[in-house]
């Protein structure tokens, strides 16, 4: 049974996408058991006589995701060119697309927000197709395995499944799977040699504000000097209001790749106010003593530090500059234009 909604917006709920979701697997008219499309969605739905599945060299689609449904014929078409994970995601979204349209209840709803909310009918059903995708790649059955009544990296790590499920669909799944448990708790997928973050999830009520998707958070980097597990924040959150936030004890592990790093994120504060600084960097070169805002600031896409605004350094290593005829010793700019030694060299 669909669920009542008060007003058109209330559809974007998500408690009422999920029910939605639900609604629409539990009535699944199809060829093939929901327990295959679990099992490998991508075989299920080529094994199907009711949907033709193509895997295509391009896919034109105006979403994000390399894949596209048509409904007459009923046919999936998903891009070669992405990872499996990525792929898997997508095949599950576009069946997400397949299901509204076969679901006749459903379908008569769409209408109706088409008519009076064009707009707002589009994302309903992206995010309707999402969430199918996430309850076929990561079924409850599956979670509560995983679950040890803790939001950890390792649970997230499980939910990709050993790579068959993106990072950032296992991390969605795992935040509101913890909400309840961990209410503060923020999950972010993060690259750690820049430090950049790819997602961050959290619950709406969290005390601890998520990290801005495509920052580049320093904590990050330092992660993986030592062993994975808890570690107390140094920098903190480093948020686009030239502000951080220290009072974080960050929870951290590898993916099933190696490649990238899961970060559970709590505050450690439990009475009293949350430790604010104002957001300034020190420059990286020893021989300046500026320090600046981060905001602003130009970041070096070689290094990912932000250059000094007073003397351009950032962490790259410099290329040496002229030298002295008599000492050997590095000349400044101005010394090197005025001539081949310093103006005052001892020796």
């Amino acid at each position: 049974m669909l669920p009542d909604v008060a007003s058109p917006g209330e559809w974007l709920h998500p408690k009422v996408v999920a029910a939605v979701a639900e609604h629409l697997l539990a009535n699944m008219q199809f060829d093939q058991p929901r327990s295959a499309l679990e099992s490998d969605i991508t075989r299920a739905l080529q094994d199907s006589d009711l949907i033709e599945f193509e895997w295509s060299t391009e896919v034109d689609t105006v979403c994000e995701l390399l894949g596209t449904y048509t409904r007459r014929p009923a046919r999936i078409r998903v891009a070669r060119r992405q990872r499996t994970a990525r792929a898997n995601f997508t095949a599950a979204h576009e069946f997400g697309h397949h299901l509204q349209q076969q679901d006749e209840d459903w379908a008569m709803e769409l209408a109706d927000l088409r008519r009076a909310h064009g707009s707002l009918m589009r994302h309903v059903e992206e995010a309707v197709s999402n969430h199918v995708a996430v309850l076929l790649l990561m079924p409850d059955h599956v979670v509560e395995t995983a679950w040890t009544g803790t939001l950890t990296p390792a649970f997230v790590r499980a939910l990709t499944r050993d790579g068959l499920v993106s990072r950032q669909a296992a991390s969605m799944r795992a935040s509101r799977w913890a909400r309840a448990d961990d209410p503060n708790a923020v999950l972010v997928v993060a690259d750690p040699t820049t430090g950049l973050v790819l997602s961050s999830e959290s619950a709406d009520a969290s005390t601890l504000a998520r990290p801005p998707k495509g920052s580049v958070q320093s904590d990050f980097r330092a992660l993986t000097a030592g062993a994975q597990g808890t570690r107390a924040a140094t920098d903190g959150f480093v948020y686009s209001t030239n502000t951080s936030r220290s009072d974080i004890a960050y929870d951290w592990g590898w993916d099933a790749d190696g490649t990238h790093i899961f970060v559970v994120a709590r505050p450690t504060y439990r009475f009293g106010d949350a430790l604010w600084s104002r957001d300034e960097l020190e420059c990286a070169s020893a021989s300046c003593e500026s320090t600046f805002a981060r905001e602003g600031a130009v970041l070096c896409r070689t290094c990912m530090l932000h250059r000094c605004p007073d003397c351009g350094s950032c962490g790259c290593e410099k290329r040496r500059g002229a030298t002295c005829e008599n000492c050997g010793f590095e000349m400044s700019v101005r010394e090197s234009q005025l001539g081949s030694a310093h103006e005052e060299c001892p020796f």
